[in-house]
């Protein structure tokens, strides 16, 4: 699972998603090793920095989550920056967040 999320965003704001992400139960306390991991800033050579990413690979269970705040992004995130949005979107088939 990865969502996305711009900083500037009114309609889905990153705060309300990163809240309900971290806020997320089950059998491996998703949501509560979510909020342990440090944001590391998501860079790519064409696009610039993105924002930040929260990606977990839960080891019992061998699900994936993450988060990505773009910076500066609006609602339409991938019009902000939708080089770094394709290579993200890429890194997150591919197994390359985690």
């Amino acid at each position: 699972v990865v969502v996305v999320a711009g900083n500037y965003d009114y309609i889905t704001n990153a705060i309300g998603n990163l809240n309900w992400m971290t806020g997320l139960k089950g059998k491996d306390n998703y949501g509560e090793k979510l909020r342990a991991v440090q944001p590391k800033t998501l860079k790519y050579p064409k696009g610039g920095v993105l924002g930040t990413v929260r990606a977990l690979k839960y080891a019992t269970t061998g699900a994936k989550i993450a988060f990505i705040n773009v910076t500066d992004g609006g609602h339409y995130s991938d019009l902000n920056n939708p080089r770094g949005i394709q290579r993200s979107f890429q890194d997150f088939l591919y197994g390359r967040l985690w």
